[in-house]
């Protein structure tokens, strides 16, 4: 499931992934690449944070540690191949992020300075 946010100048797209999933789907890639054009077109200058909750029932924290990190990755170079400068992307992998979903899911936060 995709969903889009958007609050005035700062915009934010939640991701909801399933169990075991790293690499992203075409549909969602598609979904991401749009939302970034959509900001790039309002401002070259913005700068995008990607945040991941971990999924919650892995066999170990070491296991859904190295999922979050493959999904940031992930998104990270979608974004990347979207023209946007690499100092413009920002992961943050500390911040807990409260979600419904036990699978974990990505927000990308977008914010014009």
């Amino acid at each position: 499931m995709v969903f889009i946010t958007k609050v005035d100048l700062a915009m934010a797209m939640d991701i909801w992934t399933n169990q075991k999933e790293i690499f992203l789907n075409s549909k969602i890639k598609r979904a991401i690449k749009l939302f970034v054009g959509n900001v790039n077109r309002r401002s070259k200058r913005a700068i995008f944070t990607i945040y991941v909750s971990d999924p919650k029932n892995m066999i170990s924290s070491t296991l859904a540690k190295q999922i979050s990190l493959g999904r940031v990755l992930n998104v990270k170079n979608i974004i990347k191949r979207s023209n946007v400068k690499v100092k413009h992307i920002r992961m943050n992998l500390q911040k807990e992020i409260n979600t419904n979903n036990p699978f974990g899911n990505i927000i990308i936060g977008a914010y014009i300075p």
